[in-house]
C-alpha cells in the first residue's frame, strides 16, 4: 500500500456517470465547514450540494460482513446511528443475503471489495444523482478494501489516538464513519478538525471518551455540514475533549496527536512536539506548585455556544473521579456552536498530592450547564503519557 500523496484529481472525479470519493493514506483537497458539501460537476446546477430526499437505506452484504459476528455488524450500524443522531434522520441498514455486490445495480450497498486500487481503504460512489439546486441522492455504494487487516472493535487506549492497533490492523469503524459522511453528501475536509480530512496521518484517529457505540462521533465540523444539508429544529447540547488537532498551515488535511504534558518554563512552538514545553522539561520529578504545560481539544457538538470550565486533574489510573487531585488552575473558555478549539494552558500541580507516585493528567471540560441536558457524557480524557512526583519535595 502506498503512503505517497495521491494526485489531487483523485479526491473527486467522475467514473461511468458516478461520482467517486476515494480515501487514500495521504493528504488531499477541499475547503472548510459546510462549504465542503459535495459539488457535482458538468453543469448539473447542484449549487447547494447533494443530499437524500428521504432517509437512506443501505444493504450490507451478509456473506462478507458475517451477520453472525456482532462486532462486524455494529462497526457499520453504530456509525450510522451516530450520524442519524445529529438531526434525527435515520440511516436504515438492511442485510442482503446475496453472495456478491456490484456498482450500479440500483441498490445502495456496503461491501468488502477486492478491486479497490492499491492504497485505497474505502471508496464511496454516488451512483444516482439528479435535481437542483440541491441534487438528490438515490443510489450510493460504499466499498471497503477486502485486503486490509481490519479491527472491528474499538481501542482500549482511546486517549492515545490510533487508526492501527499494535499489530498494524486498522479500526474499520473510523473508515466507515468517513465513507458514510460522504454518502450523506459531504466532501473531503482540509483545514478544520473533522472525520473527513482527506487523509489524516494513518496512526492518528479520533476516539472519544464515550461508550463503544459512541466512541466514533461526527465532529462539530461534520455536524455543521450535516445540519446544513438536513436542517432540523432539534437542539443539541454536548461537549467532549480530545488529544488530536489539525494545523492546516503546516499539515493540511492531517490530524495529529498533541504534545505530552510536562513541567517546563515556556511553550514549544510545535503543538505536535514530543512534549508541550521547550528547553528543560520533566515528567518525573514533580513537586506541588510546579507548572505543567498541556494542550488538548475541546469540542462543542451542540447547536448553541457554550462556556466551558476547563480543569486538570491528577489520577493514579486512566479514569477521572471526584477523589482525584484537582489542579487549582482553572479557566473559563467560550466555545462557539459546532466548533472545536485548541486549548493551551498551564496547570499547577496541586498541594496535597501524594509523592513518589505516577499519575495520569486528565483534562476535563465541564460545560456550565446541567449535565443531564447533555446528549452524551464524559467530558474528560487522559492526556498522553504519565507524570510522576518526586520521592521528597521541599
Amino acid at each position: 500500500m502506498s503512503n505517497n500523496k495521491p494526485p489531487l484529481d483523485l479526491s473527486l472525479m467522475l467514473k461511468t456517470a458516478a461520482i467517486v470519493i476515494v480515501l487514500f493514506f495521504a493528504a488531499g483537497s477541499s475547503s472548510t465547514a459546510y462549504a465542503y458539501t459535495l459539488w457535482v460537476p458538468d453543469g448539473s446546477g447542484c449549487v447547494n450540494g447533494v443530499r437524500w430526499p428521504d432517509d437512506p437505506s443501505f444493504e450490507i452484504n451478509v456473506s462478507e460482513y458475517d451477520y453472525d459476528t456482532p462486532a462486524k455488524i455494529v462497526s457499520v450500524t453504530e456509525p450510522m446511528e451516530r450520524i442519524g443522531a445529529v438531526n434525527g434522520a435515520w440511516i436504515d441498514p438492511t442485510w442482503t443475503t446475496g453472495t456478491s455486490s456490484s456498482l450500479g445495480n440500483g441498490d445502495s450497498e456496503i461491501w468488502l471489495s477486492q478491486s479497490l486500487p492499491e492504497g485505497v481503504l474505502g471508496e464511496t460512489s454516488l451512483v444516482s444523482v439528479s435535481g437542483q439546486p440541491y441534487c438528490q441522492l438515490f443510489v450510493v455504494d460504499i466499498r471497503m478494501d477486502a485486503y486490509t487487516d481490519w479491527v472491528w472493535g474499538t481501542p482500549s487506549t482511546y486517549y492515545d489516538p490510533v487508526v492501527s492497533d499494535d499489530g498494524g490492523e486498522r479500526y474499520i469503524r473510523v473508515i466507515h464513519m468517513h465513507e458514510l459522511l460522504h454518502a450523506m453528501g459531504l466532501d473531503h475536509e482540509r483545514d478544520a478538525f473533522s472525520n473527513l480530512l482527506y487523509w489524516s496521518t494513518p496512526s492518528h484517529a479520533l476516539f472519544t471518551n464515550r461508550s463503544s457505540d459512541k466512541m466514533v462521533e461526527p465532529t462539530p465540523d461534520d455536524r455543521e455540514g450535516l445540519r446544513y444539508l438536513y436542517p432540523t429544529e432539534t437542539a443539541e447540547r454536548d461537549m467532549a475533549v480530545a488529544n488530536l488537532w489539525v494545523d492546516p498551515e503546516r499539515y493540511p488535511g492531517e490530524q495529529r496527536k498533541f504534545c505530552r504534558p510536562a513541567k517546563g518554563f515556556s511553550w514549544d512552538t510545535d503543538i505536535f512536539a514530543s512534549y508541550c514545553p521547550s528547553g528543560i522539561i520533566s515528567t518525573t520529578n514533580l513537586c506541588p506548585g510546579d507548572t505543567i504545560y498541556a494542550r488538548f481539544n475541546v469540542m462543542n457538538y451542540g447547536t448553541s455556544s457554550e462556556n466551558a470550565h476547563v480543569e486538570a486533574w491528577f489520577s493514579t489510573n486512566e479514569t477521572w473521579s471526584q477523589s482525584d487531585y484537582e489542579s487549582p488552575s482553572e479557566y473559563d473558555v467560550g466555545v462557539p456552536a459546532q466548533t472545536s478549539i485548541h486549548i493551551s494552558k498551564r496547570f499547577q500541580v496541586p498541594y496535597g498530592i501524594p509523592l513518589n507516585t505516577t499519575f495520569h493528567m486528565i483534562a476535563r471540560s465541564r460545560p456550565l450547564l446541567n449535565p443531564t441536558e447533555e446528549s452524551t457524557q464524559n467530558n474528560w480524557i487522559p492526556l498522553r503519557g504519565t507524570l510522576r512526583t518526586k520521592a521528597s519535595c521541599p
